[in-house]
């Protein structure tokens, strides 16, 4: 939630936060409202950051049951563009604390 909330661009940070599974979305919220989003930017960021992991979800496992490992393979790109937004956002954060010192 802090690191949401010191972020230079914190509504990436929401939409990263709502994407990842582990994370509370109610601690998500919490930034939220803490870095004083609209709620039409609250909106589009809960349903960009849903929809990967739904998608993963829906599809993940049944594709890899019927063994179109082709679509699973699509997935696991997909996971991929996620750990580089995990990135983006730890560079942008590490960029905004070097900016403070």
């Amino acid at each position: 939630m802090t690191a949401i909330g010191k972020m230079r661009h914190p509504l990436l940070g929401i939409v990263i936060g709502y994407t990842i599974p582990f994370i509370p979305t109610s601690l998500v919220s919490l930034a939220a409202i803490e870095t004083a989003v609209t709620p039409r930017q609250l909106a589009a960021a809960t349903l960009l950051g849903s929809m990967p992991t739904a998608i993963i979800y829906a599809w993940g496992g049944d594709e890899l049951i019927k063994a179109h490992f082709k679509n699973a393979l699509m997935l696991v790109g997909l996971l991929v563009l996620l750990l580089g937004l995990l990135w983006l956002i730890h560079h942008d954060r590490q960029r905004a604390v070097d900016l403070d010192h």
